[in-house]
């Protein structure tokens, strides 16, 4: 069954326990990590405490800024990133998630070198640990402060360069939803893609690209659900709400919406693996001769 899961940052004002708690009680069965929270607690009190909970952390996030935009030295940002992977693994996290840091004062060229170099460093670390890295793409311009990656060819590029069990991908429907070409690459996608994260996105208003709840916005977010989970993907949904829209309604509320779509997702994925499995004992010569692509 798949983990549904609640990132931290949709509920900035409760603390850690609280997080843990209100979703655990609400039915979620996992919890995407904020390192800030994280930092409030220590890795082992919070790692005891979803244990107890029965909570699983399908991502920890962030580790990057390796173009300097956070302030951080090139090896400053290389030895939070080990922490956070040594803070991954003692969690058991899914994944974790890395953010290269915006272009600023750098050439493309220069600062997508920079991210090769810190890549070349902490595969091999994370891989000692057991931790899957994982890049998320983001468009422009709510994620020009993040990211040198805007789009889903760009970062396939990097992350294939490394074998498939080193560095992977993290999908955010509100990013990538509206983008067509995450359709053209959904297989190759899949071969990497290790969480989906949930939003929708609402265009015009007081407020212009807005993150929304789920069904709010214009993205097909069951469409594309029900496509990656043909293309392969079984893993964690993890919704990602926030801003001021989500804000005002309260979190509860929050949770409330994000609960009921997950599960509605979820069953997408349920009956998409079924359909998978009847079709391959009915007639395994059609699966073979006929492959999705």
């Amino acid at each position: 069954m798949n983990c549904l899961s609640v990132n931290q940052v949709s509920s900035l004002k409760w603390n850690f326990f609280q997080d843990v708690i209100r979703y655990a009680r609400k039915g979620f069965d996992g919890i995407g990590l904020w390192r800030a929270k994280l930092d409030d607690v220590g890795v082992h009190e919070a790692a005891d405490f979803l244990y107890e909970m029965k909570m699983s952390v399908t991502s920890l996030g962030w580790v990057g800024g390796f173009t300097g935009s956070d302030g951080m030295s090139f090896k400053e940002a290389i030895d939070d990133a080990v922490e956070g992977i040594a803070q991954a693994a003692a969690l058991r996290a899914h994944c974790l998630i890395l953010h290269p840091g915006s272009q600023g004062l750098h050439t493309p060229r220069h600062a997508r070198r920079l991210l090769s170099h810190a890549l070349e460093i902490l595969v091999p670390c994370a891989e000692v640990y057991d931790v899957s890295l994982v890049l998320e793409p983001m468009l422009i311009p709510e994620g020009r402060d993040w990211t040198i990656l805007n789009g889903i060819r760009e970062t396939l590029e990097i992350v294939e360069e490394f074998a498939p069990d080193q560095l992977g991908l993290v999908v955010d429907l509100y990013h990538l939803g509206l983008d067509s070409q995450l359709a053209q690459y959904r297989k190759r996608l899949c071969e990497r893609l290790k969480l989906i994260q949930i939003a929708d996105r609402r265009r015009g208003g007081s407020v212009p690209h807005a993150r929304c709840l789920p069904d709010r916005g214009e993205v097909p977010l069951r469409s594309w659900i029900r496509l990656l989970a043909i293309s392969g993907y079984q893993g964690p949904l993890e919704a990602e709400l926030m801003g001021g829209d989500i804000e005002g309604l309260g979190y509860h509320c929050m949770l409330d919406s994000a609960w009921d779509f997950l599960l509605d997702c979820r069953e997408i994925l349920r009956a998409v693996r079924c359909s998978q499995d009847e079709g391959a004992s009915v007639r395994p010569e059609i699966s073979q001769r006929r492959p999705l692509f």
